[in-house]
């Protein structure tokens, strides 16, 4: 009795909220997976031979440009896919709060690095979210990839970093309409000094002009 109810929510809810593809919207019967066989397919590595070692852009055969001109404070980066087809659908995902698209991910990005023949990390440490970040969509997902991330490789998952809490994005009306009234004003004086101090150069030169 129990399984026959269970069976009939089951069918009730793939009818009324069917379980589709999120790039081609193909209808899916796991509501496990996101992606159909299509569109799993056309989901494919960067190969990393073409790319910069340091910042994992296109590069030609004479190295990064990009790179060799500036300081940089990450030596090695890598990227799992572009940022097209279904693995974008999947970028998207994490970026509307959509959380069931964060095991995809990681699971691309370990890919990656096994491919890479990288050695296995012994401590993961996520990049802090913004406070506006984790309000807009509901949750860290630096901190959730690492936790996935941490699961594959059976490696411990420490967010020792923290970003710093930016006042100023959380003001009001009334305070926002103060500090801009603020800088019009120190803009203002600073106008009079740099205007008065011209003018009073200006005096003592033809003052002096005059005495000459």
């Amino acid at each position: 009795m129990v399984c026959n109810i269970k069976r009939v929510l089951q069918l009730s809810l793939d009818l009324f909220y069917p379980h589709l593809c999120i790039h081609c919207h193909a209808l899916l019967s796991n509501r496990k997976v996101l992606l159909c066989l299509t569109c799993t397919e056309q989901v494919s590595l960067i190969n990393a031979k073409e790319r910069c070692r340091t910042c994992f852009a296109e590069c030609n055969k004479g190295g990064c440009k990009r790179c060799t001109k500036r300081k940089v404070v990450v030596q090695h980066q890598i990227a799992a896919c572009e940022i097209f087809g279904p693995a974008k659908e999947i970028l998207s995902g994490i970026q509307t709060g959509k959380q069931a698209c964060i095991p995809p991910a990681a699971s691309l990005m370990a890919y990656q690095w096994l491919e890479m023949k990288m050695p296995l990390p012994d401590l993961l440490i996520p990049f802090p979210s913004s406070f506006w970040e984790k309000q807009k969509w509901g949750y860290d997902p630096q901190l959730l990839l690492a936790s996935e991330l941490g699961k594959i490789f059976s490696v411990p998952v420490k967010p020792i970093l923290q970003r710093k809490f930016d006042r100023g994005q959380f003001l009001t009306k009334g305070e926002f309409q103060y500090r801009v009234q603020i800088s019009k004003r120190k803009k203002e004086i600073w106008y009079f000094l740099v205007l008065s101090i011209t003018r009073f150069s200006y005096m003592v030169a033809c003052t002096s002009f005059a005495n000459v």
